[in-house]
């Protein structure tokens, strides 16, 4: 005779609901991850124009001389190899140049950025702090080393399976591609909006899941690849993209780089490549023997990053990398940057990922909004994670603006007053959700509030603090306060349209 007993030892009905109480809030934690990522990536579309916002005062030129460029990358070096308090690790000077985007110049090594005016004479310091904050939030979570770009990268591979499985989920994908049941209850409206937005721009959402996977999963690989075959040497696994100290070798026979060679090697590549535009000068492994220049310059109709030259120490021209034109691999992995960001067309380009980064902002926000309304359906709700959901989905958007205003106002790190105020708004919405029968409706309207007021916070303390109404801040400022505006006058329209009704917690809104 069998012995029909369970393997598994009699579990309490409590423990059970302890786990069940668990999994849903790991669930909440990582559909909360995915939409932080997204809106910072939707933000951080403009951050070239947010460099320029941050540091409005700063001198602005168009094509400086290449004289000019030359005292900066002289004066630069100086500066890094004084600088005591710089990290070993970087090895390297860059000097930027003007760009229709960003029509400054600056020299930077490490976290040290310093700006220059048209005359090649320093003018001060010229770090982002804010823009720093919120593209290292998109990056890597501000988390240590390698484990946030590890997480992003598998949210990024976890989005392009959620975008393939929700396609492959609709068979009916093209004839309700403009199907919009906006009158057919609360569910059925969020069910339509998140499909015909994942629909009609899956190409787009493609794009960015895969790049941001790539860019993310690319560096931690590197990192064990480097571990395991090269040593650690974390160059050696990147040499057939970026070359390496052989081909290094090769160019400067062990020479560093000569007087006048910058002001030549601007010259050559102006008679050699006239269509490239210069946008940065590199002094790789400044003051050391093997110190070299490289200037990598933006190509026309190409989607790579760049055009990589390569100068010997006189400044002559010794070869091109052939990012914009090489392998398959070479190219696809030079365009990572620029797909991911759109930053390789222009203004236009910037608008429309914007509006498309919204769009998934929206379908990652009301993917556990379904959820959440279906399960009250079926008679199971989750009140409170409801709630905070529904807080923390625009609490933590206002929570952006908030901390870049509070560093303009106070100096306070933008990253430590911004995860304060993330685990303010989880902690409140928590025990508020606990505390408080207001309904669902009422919490929304309160955290669209808090957002449009934060957006017009900021264009307020950035004018109080910097006083300036430059063309390098007031289209920011302004796009930030007619945003928060309509956020304002849309949240005071959906209240008087949708009323307040008593909803008792768990009661399922329509």
């Amino acid at each position: 005779m069998s012995d029909a007993r369970p393997i598994w030892p009699k579990i309490s009905p409590a423990f059970v609901k302890d786990q069940l109480a668990g999994h849903k809030v790991l669930g909440l934690w990582l559909a909360a991850l995915m939409y932080l990522v997204c809106v910072s990536g939707t933000a951080a579309v403009f951050y070239q124009e947010l460099e320029r916002w941050e540091r409005p005062a700063l001198p602005e030129m168009t094509q400086p001389e290449p004289e000019t460029i030359a005292r900066v990358v002289e004066d630069g070096r100086a500066r890094m190899l004084a600088d005591t308090g710089r990290d070993p690790l970087f090895e390297d000077l860059f000097v930027i140049l003007p760009t229709p985007e960003v029509p400054r110049l600056s020299a930077a090594w490490g976290e040290t950025t310093v700006a220059y005016d048209a005359a090649g004479r320093a003018v001060g310091d010229a770090g982002h702090p804010i823009t720093h904050f919120l593209v290292e939030l998109h990056y890597q979570l501000h988390l240590p080393g390698g484990l946030g770009l590890l997480l992003v990268g598998l949210l990024g591979a976890g989005l392009v399976a959620l975008i393939v499985g929700g396609l492959l989920a609709h068979p009916r994908i093209l004839k309700d591609a403009f199907l919009v049941r906006a009158r057919g209850g609360r569910r059925l409206a969020l069910t339509d909006v998140h499909n015909r937005l994942g629909v009609w721009a899956a190409p787009f959402h493609l794009v960015i899941a895969l790049t941001g996977a790539a860019i993310g999963l690319a560096q931690v690989v590197g990192f064990a690849l480097a571990l395991t075959f090269e040593g650690g040497d974390f160059e050696k696994v990147f040499e057939p993209i970026f070359g390496g100290g052989a081909e290094t070798q090769a160019i400067t026979g062990g020479r560093p780089v000569a007087d006048g060679a910058v002001v030549r090697a601007l010259a050559e590549m102006e008679a050699k490549a006239p269509e490239a535009r210069p946008y940065w000068v590199v002094l790789h492994k400044a003051g050391q023997p093997d110190e070299h220049l490289e200037i990598t310059a933006a190509m026309p109709q190409s989607t790579a990053y760049g055009e990589i030259f390569r100068f010997d120490p006189e400044g002559r021209l010794h070869s091109r990398k052939g990012l914009d034109s090489g392998s398959v691999g070479e190219q696809a992995y030079a365009s990572l940057y620029p797909l991911h960001f759109g930053s390789f067309g222009g203004l236009p380009v910037k608008l429309a990922y914007f509006v498309l980064g919204v769009g998934l902002c929206v379908i990652c926000a009301t993917g556990l909004d379904i959820w959440l309304v279906k399960s009250a359906e079926k008679g199971k709700p989750h009140p409170a994670l409801h709630r905070v959901w529904t807080v923390f989905v625009w609490g933590m958007p206002a929570a952006l603006p908030a901390a870049a205003a509070a560093h303009l106002a106070f100096g306070w790190s933008p990253v430590a007053v911004f995860w304060a105020l993330l685990v303010l708004i989880a902690a409140g919405a928590a025990a508020g959700a606990r505390l408080s029968d207001a309904p669902q409706s009422a919490w929304s309207a309160g955290a669209r509030t808090a957002f449009g007021l934060s957006l017009i916070l900021l264009p307020l303390v950035h004018f109080a603090v910097l006083r300036s109404a430059s063309p390098a801040a007031l289209p920011l400022n302004a796009a930030m306060a007619a945003g928060g505006l309509a956020v304002l006058v849309h949240s005071a329209w959906a209240a008087l349209r949708t009323g307040v009704r008593p909803v008792r917690l768990g009661e399922a809104e329509t």
